[in-house]
């Protein structure tokens, strides 16, 4: 036999046993026999042998008990001894026979296993995702923690339902055939206790039994995409109110991808390019408007993405209509660019009105310049005969005084149609960008030589009216004419966060502080009043503004604020 068998006398000794028994206790079969377990075994095994041979030989029978036992070469073993009683033909119990089973695999096997469920056990209890293990009926036979907190019922309670049950008021939203072939289904449920609604993804596992044949019990896993479901909605409801405010408006509205592919378009970009929004998706800009096969060298793209910056331009369709277009670059979260954003105004109606007034005022301009020509003519025709009239009267008679006056209303006349001329060209061409030291050093030649004149405005640009030099002369003119004597005039400039400040100031008489108010008025002064009048007005086109800041007696001093954008220090 390959299991080991041994037997012994009512004394405990030895007396026989066979091969498998010698080879598993590592000693001689003729070393076994007429010994005890005192003489073979250590001692703390001896004992247990000794003590349950005596137990049986007290009741004798049969004994079944589990123990270790230490080979001769050190290996322990886990074994299970089956005993039993013989007798003699008188009945008489003579000793006992033992059988040797080692169990030492099955006890490791059965540890391991021991140990894999309390691994299995702490894993599902700790898991986030909710499992519930149902027996072959459907019903719930064991549920992690996770599962307890999304079916919103504790373990006990949940013990032998079913995920069907009414409690729940589960309804499904209908499963793609790639959810379905994962045995996957999105539900919905209502929390038992809360009765608050939940979206849980149940996927389903079958687990076969002891054969393919017999019914399957599963595994589910749960679960919460509540808040992804709601997201979902809110993201849908976000879309909805783009799409309704974004086709509501009158302006075309064009998300272009980075190939220049329409991605979307609202109702007003298909009314004025004469489309469908089916037929531009998918396709690219070029392609619908211009009938091109690559991109148009105008497009603003190039430029949007050179700068990172928008670009705006006017377009005027194939249709007639003409819009002001400008581009925007779309960007992600990380800031990397994903597409373009085109923006119209149809400027149709705007462009026609501008046009008819440009042609309007080219020529109420050329009959303006033809009126001024002919007046001014008349003027120097009337000066000539003044000079006349007063070269042949003799010296203090009273008509000499009266010519005089008609002089001077003359001149008058004629510095009228000067600011006449120069406000007709105020804010025709529009702001740019002009150097100020030039300018300052055209108009500071109407600076005697006597008066100091000095400047510290750097490499100052300023974005303003092309009039602006006629601003600089009549301050400097302002000067001479009732500065009194001015013997120096300086000009500065100091930057701000905001506006930057450009100062003109001398060191004449001043201005009176009841005149401060009335300065830059029309008709204010002692000559024309138009001079500061027209200055005011060409620097406000451009938002600048102008303030005389000085004190009487000390001289006069002009402020000029220019906003932040309308200035800059070339090359800084």
């Amino acid at each position: 036999m390959s299991i080991p068998v041994f037997y012994k006398d009512t004394r405990e000794v030895y007396l026989g046993c066979n091969n498998a028994f010698a080879v598993f206790c590592g000693i001689h079969t003729e070393d076994i026999i007429g010994k005890t377990v005192y003489e073979l075994f250590p001692p703390e095994m001896a004992d247990t042998y000794h003590f349950r041979d005596a137990e049986l030989f007290a009741r004798p029978g049969t004994q079944q008990y589990e123990t270790v036992f230490r080979s001769q070469d050190g290996i322990i073993h886990r074994v299970v001894f089956y005993k039993a009683t013989y007798t003699d033909d008188q009945g008489d119990v003579c000793g006992l026979v033992g059988l040797v089973l080692d169990i030492t695999e099955q006890r490791e096997a059965e540890e391991s296993l021991r140990r894999s469920e309390e691994k299995f056990r702490a894993l599902f209890e700790t898991m986030t995702l909710g499992v519930v293990y149902q027996d072959t009926a459907g019903r719930i036979v064991d549920a992690n923690q996770a599962a307890e907190k999304i079916l919103g019922l504790s373990q006990e309670c949940l013990l032998g339902k079913r995920l069907t049950d009414p409690c729940w008021q589960a309804r499904r939203t209908g499963t793609s055939r790639l959810e379905a072939a994962k045995n996957r289904e999105l539900i919905g449920i209502r929390d038992p206790v809360s009765g608050e609604e939940r979206w849980v993804m149940a996927s389903t596992m079958p687990v076969a039994e002891n054969s393919p044949e017999q019914p399957y019990s599963c595994f589910t896993t749960l679960e919460d995409q509540t808040l992804e479901k709601q997201a979902e909605r809110a993201l849908k409801q976000s879309e909805a109110e783009k799409a309704l405010i974004l086709n509501s408006l009158d302006e075309t509205m064009i998300y272009l991808d980075l190939d220049c592919r329409t991605i979307w378009i609202n109702d007003a970009a298909a009314r004025q390019l004469e489309t469908t929004r089916e037929e531009m998706l998918g396709r690219c800009c070029y392609d619908i408007v211009w009938k091109r096969e690559e991109m148009c060298p105008w497009c603003r793209i190039p430029r949007v993405i050179a700068s990172g910056k928008p670009a705006s331009d006017t377009v005027t369709l194939a249709n007639g209509r003409t819009l002001q277009m400008t581009t925007y670059p779309v960007l992600d979260g990380r800031g990397n660019l994903i597409g373009y954003l085109e923006k119209g105004l149809d400027i149709t109606g705007i462009t026609k009105t501008q046009r008819t007034l440009e042609e309007f005022n080219k020529k109420l301009n050329l009959l303006s310049s033809i009126t001024r020509h002919d007046i001014l003519n008349q003027v120097m025709a009337l000066m000539f005969y003044a000079d006349e009239i007063e070269a042949g009267i003799p010296a203090g008679s009273p008509v000499a005084a009266l010519v005089g006056k008609v002089k001077d209303a003359t001149t008058h006349i004629e510095r009228q149609i000067a600011f006449a001329r120069d406000y007709e060209a105020l804010g025709v061409h529009g702001g740019e960008w002009q150097s100020i030291s030039k300018l300052l050093e055209r108009a500071s030649r109407v600076i005697p030589s006597d008066i100091r004149y000095s400047s510290s405005v750097s490499d100052l640009e300023v974005f303003a009216d092309p009039l602006l030099e006629k601003v600089f002369y009549n301050i400097f003119e302002n000067a001479l004419s009732h500065g009194g004597h001015v013997t120096a005039i300086t000009v500065s400039f100091v930057a701000g966060e905001s506006p930057g400040t450009l100062v003109i100031e001398d060191d004449g008489v001043g201005i009176p502080e009841k005149e401060k108010a009335r300065v830059f008025q029309k008709g204010v002064g002692t000559k024309t009043g138009l001079g500061l009048f027209l200055s005011k007005e060409v620097l406000g086109i451009t938002g600048i503004t102008i303030a005389e800041t000085g004190r009487e007696g000390e001289g006069a001093r002009f402020e000029i604020r220019v906003p932040g954008g309308a200035y800059r220090i070339h090359g800084a």
